[in-house]
């Protein structure tokens, strides 16, 4: 059941009362629920290499991204309003604006222009995910954990951008956790 609370954030669940509004709250709930079946997930192993990574790149991925997920056809962004409060919600550098400053839509633009060098450098960068990968089917040993729901969440996004370049391993699982999730790369959709 879903319920609203005092901001507008989504998803938000009520779990028997308890009110879940962090994605990695409602997936341990689901998957700890028994009228589910099992759980499936081991927990997370805390991998401090792939943060590493997504910190070091992540004004880069901000950069390459953001802008383009407006440009697409995702049913979220129908309505020019709602790319608006898009915008205005994500600056790519919250250095340099806070939230619902109009000079956020002149950085999307700049980054979009930008796009050329920034690629070059992020598809190097991405070739040092290939050594995090333990498997084409889960990252970490182990099987399937709560490393692979963020990995696969933070990593998905790639498949915005027109040009990038994973290598073969990252290209195999995330093509496997689609799958597996039936959450569908955007590759079709790249800008």
């Amino acid at each position: 059941r879903c319920i609203l609370i005092k901001k507008k954030v989504l998803p938000i669940v009520d779990q028997g009362g308890k009110i879940l509004i962090e994605s990695l709250d409602i997936v341990k709930a689901v998957d700890e629920n028994p009228a589910y079946g099992p759980s499936v997930l081991k927990p997370s192993t805390g991998r401090k290499d792939i943060d590493a990574w997504v910190k070091g790149t992540k004004a880069t991925m901000a950069a390459l991204s953001r802008p383009r997920y407006i440009q697409t056809y995702l049913p979220e962004f129908a309505f020019k309003s709602a790319r608006d409060a898009f915008v205005l919600n994500h600056p790519i550098d919250k250095s340099k604006f806070k939230k619902g400053d109009e000079g956020i839509f002149k950085e999307y633009e700049e980054a979009l222009s930008k796009s050329p060098e920034l690629l070059a450098t992020f598809n190097e960068k991405l070739q040092e995910v290939e050594d995090m990968i333990f498997s084409s089917y889960h990252v970490s040993p182990g099987g399937l954990s709560y490393d692979d729901i963020t990995f696969f969440a933070r990593f998905r996004g790639i498949s915005i951008i027109r040009g990038v370049q994973p290598g073969p391993k990252l290209a195999s699982y995330l093509e496997n956790m689609s799958e597996l999730t039936d959450i569908p790369l955007l590759y079709g959709m790249a800008v």
